[in-house]
């Protein structure tokens, strides 16, 4: 039976009636949930609200992956997080944070989850009031009945690979950075 489904699957794909990253789409609750998550995030963005982040971007399963990895317990990874992010938003602060969902792409996690790959563009003040554009993608995946915004530089994510097989297939973008004074 699971051979005929991916048979259909295949046909549906080969016959141009279904997007290959799209095997199980998210429904429609799913995509307002998700349009809810990303204006928080957004917002949590541009307020340096490292709490409000840390619930947007700390998803059960990468918390437990983390933990593992890290050999420390969950409320440690949690606190780490939120005092990693605290400190990153006192030395960059967003002046603007725009995440474009309607140019998101979707593909399908080894257990069948729903994720996007999100571009997103930013605006930061760093060093003596120096402005830099940022162009780069976010992914948002489907945990335990909710969407969670996940991001990172190349060592949080192999914790992200590690919590969502699958994600590591999906196409990022490389960063862009331009200077904007």
């Amino acid at each position: 039976m699971h051979f005929l489904k991916r048979l259909a699957v295949l046909v549906l794909i080969l016959t141009g009636s279904v997007s290959p990253g799209f095997a199980r789409q998210a429904n429609e609750v799913e995509l307002k949930m998700l349009d809810e998550t990303v204006r928080i995030f957004q917002y949590a963005t541009e307020k340096a609200d490292a709490s409000m982040l840390a619930g947007q971007m700390l998803s059960p399963r990468l918390i437990q992956e983390m933990a593992r990895m890290e050999g420390i317990g969950e409320e440690a990874v949690v606190r780490n997080t939120r005092q990693q992010i605290a400190v990153t938003a006192g030395i960059y602060q967003f002046s603007r944070c725009d995440i474009l969902l309607d140019e998101r792409t979707g593909g399908e996690l080894v257990d069948g989850s729903p994720y996007f790959i999100i571009p997103m563009e930013s605006v930061l003040k760093i060093q003596a009031g120096q402005k830099v554009w940022i162009k780069s993608d976010i992914a948002a995946v489907f945990d335990r009945d909710r969407w969670y915004i996940v991001t990172g530089g190349v060592v949080h994510r192999l914790y992200i690979e590690k919590a969502y097989p699958g994600l590591e297939k999906a196409s990022f973008r490389e960063p862009e950075v331009i200077r904007v004074n």
